[in-house]
């Protein structure tokens, strides 16, 4: 122990490596509600995912959606690191850029694409577009020449912008995703700590059960059906069918999502949903 570390943190982390503070679940299908989940950020001076003590609330503060961009935005950026096939590359922040007064011809910068303004008819399209990273925000330009990876690039989106910087514009010759990276390639190094919620305090892809019963199940199946809508006769009628027809082999679970009246606000809402779903 010393003046930074003492016993407790020491018993805490061999518990971790060594597991045996987990409380495995019993149970091979864990159901639990959205506030139950706990919550986690990325803290840039330790380089370590936390959790966070705030309680959730239904209606969060004005800052929250702001602070939750800038969270999503380190959470990708932080994967660029471990990345081999961008070790040689030479990222440029935007407030570089920003503080720079002459031309250079070839900058790479990690970035959303936001739309600060509406565009206007006197205006060119491509001049709409901002890309903003956690130090400042900056024009970018796109034209016929701009190459884009394979790929859905749409507004929110971080990214990978290639191109040329000149007068607080960049003129963007190329766009790339930032590559994925493996859930083993970030369980390494950010261990076995349970995000997702439940009992368990590792992973539950750690947990030995369910990792047996996945292996001697290999036809198992989880079915998810969107837009159930109960006061839709035609609805209830296919529903009934398809559970009919899953009765001789039924999956582990169906999981039912909204909206599940056509109409909204309808007068009989809650007792269309009560009939339904006896």
């Amino acid at each position: 122990p010393t003046a930074v570390v003492d016993k407790d943190v020491i018993r805490e982390i061999f518990a971790q490596i060594s597991n045996r503070s987990s409380k495995q679940s019993n149970f091979l299908f864990n159901v639990f509600d959205a506030f139950s989940i706990p919550r986690f950020e990325f803290d840039a001076d330790c380089r370590k995912i936390l959790p966070v003590s705030r309680s959730s609330k239904v209606v969060s503060d004005v800052d929250k959606a702001t602070q939750a961009l800038r969270h999503r935005f380190q959470l990708v950026a932080q994967r660029i690191g471990r990345c081999r096939q961008l070790q040689s590359i030479k990222f440029s922040t935007i407030e570089a850029l920003l503080s720079s007064s002459h031309r250079q011809s070839d900058v790479v910068v990690v970035g959303m694409l936001t739309q600060q303004k509406a565009c206007s008819y006197h205006l060119r399209f491509n001049h709409c577009f901002h890309i903003e990273d956690l130090t400042g925000s900056v024009q970018v330009k796109f034209d016929e020449n701009t190459k884009f990876q394979l790929g859905i690039f749409t507004e929110g989106c971080v990214a990978i912008f290639q191109g040329s910087y000149e007068a607080s514009l960049l003129d963007v010759r190329e766009v790339a995703s930032i590559p994925i990276e493996s859930a083993v390639d970030t369980r390494s190094t950010f261990g076995n700590v349970n995000w997702f919620g439940g009992d368990d305090a590792v992973a539950f892809r750690c947990n030995v059960k369910l990792c047996v019963a996945e292996r001697s199940n290999p036809n198992a199946q989880i079915i998810l059906i969107s837009d159930v809508h109960l006061d839709d006769f035609n609805v209830m009628k296919a529903l009934y069918h398809m559970l009919s027809g899953f009765s001789n082999d039924p999956p582990l679970a169906f999981i039912f999502c909204g909206n599940f009246c056509s109409k909204p606000r309808q007068r009989d809402t809650m007792d269309i949903l009560h009939k339904g779903f006896q």
